[in-house]
């Protein structure tokens, strides 16, 4: 990803190196997307094809993304992530996240949500960057991105559901301040999805928020709640407009904790 000046407007722009057949099938995706606005994602403006290389040109937001928010060297940006920024973070996510599947004129599903890939502007709003083409990069992934994926998606074609998995997982690691990995004494190594449900059986689940934060103690079990139910199995997941009803607390987060017979 660079910067380039068009008109005088700054603009993101990101290459591609793909076979001439994968170009094209690339560059159909961008023209489909191109345009689409919404206050949490990242515009696609156009798209340029040649040379084997596929330009994908977006606004340009700025270069601080979630992820260097959390864990960069950035200390002043990491101190402004207080409790209220962090859930507002989470909405809005959740709110971009329902625009592409259920707002726009087809359903979008990112399949590669994760805080890199989440920009913030000055503000600290969020943006999600990198969506429309989750299908054509499926096979394509490495293996750390797959720490943030449903595990479903290995087997069969990629859903909405995936995209609230990878949502459930990005909002634990918001509200806990916790990388998706972390080393323990002896060179094992702890997953934060996998120990979010180890406390949540045990009813110690609150233990998870960062202890630097000073946090409002019903909305933070509410959305420690709602990234469990996120991350459970496909058919009990809710939908990112429910999400942001919940978030929003326009609805009750017990509307989605009832659990289907047979599940």
């Amino acid at each position: 990803m660079f910067r380039e000046h068009s008109n005088g407007t700054a603009v993101a722009v990101k290459k591609l190196s793909r076979t001439k057949e994968g170009m094209w099938e690339f560059a159909e995706k961008s023209r489909a997307i191109a345009g689409m606005k919404h206050s949490n994602i990242v515009t696609l403006i156009g798209c340029c094809v040649g040379n084997n290389q596929l330009l994908l040109i977006y606004e340009y937001i700025g270069t601080n993304t979630l992820e260097d928010a959390l864990f960069g060297s950035n200390d002043e940006l990491r101190a402004r992530l207080d409790w209220p920024t962090r859930y507002r973070i989470c909405l809005g996510l959740a709110e971009g996240l329902a625009f592409l599947h259920e707002g726009s004129k087809q359903e979008i599903i990112h399949g590669d949500i994760k805080p890199a890939n989440i920009l913030l502007d000055d503000d600290l709003n969020p943006k999600i960057y990198d969506f429309g083409f989750a299908r054509l990069y499926h096979k394509q992934r490495p293996e750390g991105t797959m720490s943030y994926t449903a595990l479903e998606v290995k087997d069969r074609p990629l859903e909405a559901s995936a995209d609230v998995y990878s949502f459930g997982v990005v909002t634990l690691i918001i509200v806990s301040g916790m990388k998706i990995k972390n080393p323990r004494p002896g060179g094992e190594t702890e997953y934060l999805v996998d120990e979010a449900q180890k406390k949540d059986q045990r009813g110690t689940l609150m233990e998870l928020i960062d202890r630097n934060l000073r946090y409002d103690w019903e909305e933070a079990q509410m959305i420690l709640r709602l990234a469990i139910q996120c991350i459970d199995s496909p058919s009990v997941r809710p939908t990112m407009s429910t999400i942001v009803k919940i978030l929003k607390k326009e609805d009750s987060i017990e509307t989605i904790l009832i659990k289907p017979e047979g599940v």
